[in-house]
């Protein structure tokens, strides 16, 4: 049975894409996985004994019993550090994603409130949107529809006035900073 690609692959990454042997690396090589203990001598497919090592390697050790530069302690290391890491890159994701939820609630209640001081005739499209999202990393919403308000009430056209609200956000911004 051959060695699925998902394995293939996180033995790749555990080994940082480097032949455990020589310690070259694609794009100078071909990667393969190497059985320390090969199977025709009863090794098995078990991620402790997979390494990873080029093509060059591989095919020159053939089904040798080559002692690996890392000790099955470290190996063990190595593998239960990749698992930690790839628990908090998973609780990373969660969060951004629940950061990214957050932030496009309060984008869409920004957005609502300029199409409502416009009488719903007008609405921010995805790069008004954006734009919102920008402004978010310096200025709290509130300051935000602030400047909304600063711009309607002396720009009438929507197109002129986002982009004198844009200056309107740009100004506080400079503000808020000379402030400190």
């Amino acid at each position: 049975m051959s060695i699925s690609k998902s394995l293939r692959f996180k033995i790749f990454e555990k080994d940082n894409f480097t032949c455990q042997y020589c310690g070259r690396k694609p794009p100078q090589v071909i990667l393969h996985i190497d059985h320390i203990h090969p199977k025709s001598k009863g090794g098995t497919d078990d991620e402790i004994n997979l390494t990873t090592s080029c093509q060059d390697c591989n095919l020159g050790k053939r089904d040798k019993i080559i002692k690996n530069p890392k000790t099955k302690k470290e190996i063990i290391q190595v593998l239960e550090n990749a698992k930690e890491s790839e628990e908090q890159l998973n609780e990373y994701y969660k969060y951004l994603k629940k950061k990214e939820k957050k932030y496009n609630k309060i984008i869409n209640e920004i957005s609502d409130y300029w199409s409502e001081l416009w009488n719903y005739e007008y609405s921010l499209n995805n790069r008004g949107k954006l734009s919102i999202k920008k402004f978010l990393t310096f200025l709290e919403p509130e300051e935000i529809k602030e400047s909304m308000d600063i711009a309607t009430c002396k720009i009438s056209n929507v197109e002129e006035c986002f982009k004198y609200f844009c200056g309107v956000v740009y100004t506080k911004k400079r503000n808020k900073y000379e402030q400190k």
